[in-house]
């Protein structure tokens, strides 16, 4: 068991009932590695996050991808929110949440340009995995996740690179805006 990553939508309950949304879901995931790397600013200590230094490489604004992380659904915020005895700090962390969330709603069509160009970028960069810094702490398997962006050398979960976790992204967000979402998020569990 490891923490995964998947892809959540402002309308999630309305997608659940759609046939061809169990499809697209058996098909195209995010990997565990594409987890651990959206993670990796809390972990890298003696490099900086390789998502940060593809920002840098590609000249793409990769904030989007940090502020889908940032989004949290107001029955998940009352579960986190439990066990805190003080009313008033937990209306106020309540409502900074809240807050947090009105930045990141609506944001379907801005992901959506800036991962179709973040996409178009990468996919000129030749031996990605050989541009990033070194470093001691390679959870991912730098060598292998960030080399033939251009190939799917995954199943749709096991075995994904960067390219190939990016273009499922961007699959499940196309399902999404189709499908009338506004709002996608990422959600760890």
């Amino acid at each position: 068991m490891g923490l995964d990553i998947s892809i959540n939508f402002d309308n999630q309950e309305n997608l659940y009932l759609l046939d061809e949304f169990e499809k697209i879901q058996e098909e195209v995931n995010l990997s565990r590695t594409f987890c651990n790397f959206m993670c990796r600013r809390e972990v890298v200590e003696d490099c900086r996050p390789e998502l940060d230094q593809i920002g840098e490489l590609t000249g793409a604004d990769i904030t989007f991808l940090y502020n889908m992380q940032e989004y949290t659904e107001e029955w998940e915020i009352d579960e986190m929110l439990e066990f805190e005895d003080d009313e008033d700090e937990k209306k106020r962390l309540k409502q900074s949440m809240l807050k947090k969330n009105t930045e990141v709603e609506n944001n379907i069509e801005e992901v959506k340009l800036k991962l179709s160009l973040l996409i178009e970028k990468l996919g000129q960069i030749e031996n990605l995995e050989q541009k990033l810094d070194k470093t001691n702490y390679d959870t991912l398997g730098i060598k292998k996740y960030f080399s033939n962006f251009n190939n799917n050398p995954g199943d749709g979960y096991i075995d994904n690179n960067l390219g190939q976790d990016l273009r499922n992204l961007y699959s499940l967000l196309n399902f999404g805006l189709k499908n009338g979402s506004k709002t996608i998020f990422f959600n760890y569990g």
